[in-house]
């Protein structure tokens, strides 16, 4: 059997009716994806729905340990799309 672990994080009731975008996250190395509460995901993250507003991302890759930091701003209905190369 292969075991996979999964971080989800589900949306508050308060956060659940605010306004949502999305966010996609690609690398050129296999990365983690995290912002200031905590895992989003490992890239490709494809199109995960996020409440609007800012983040400030972290994306540490998995070969090296090498990190980029960025802050972004998603909008209502905005797909924001980040391609990151270590």
């Amino acid at each position: 059997y292969k075991t996979t672990e999964v971080d989800a994080r589900l949306l508050t009731p308060g956060q659940a009716k605010k306004p949502i975008g999305w966010l996609s996250v690609s690398s050129n190395k296999p990365a983690l994806v995290h912002d200031k509460q905590g895992l989003l995901g490992g890239t490709p993250l494809a199109r995960i729905p996020l409440p609007t507003g800012r983040y400030q991302l972290t994306v540490r890759s998995l070969e090296g340990g090498a990190e980029k930091k960025f802050e972004l701003r998603i909008g209502k209905k905005q797909h924001v799309e980040k391609k990151i190369s270590f």
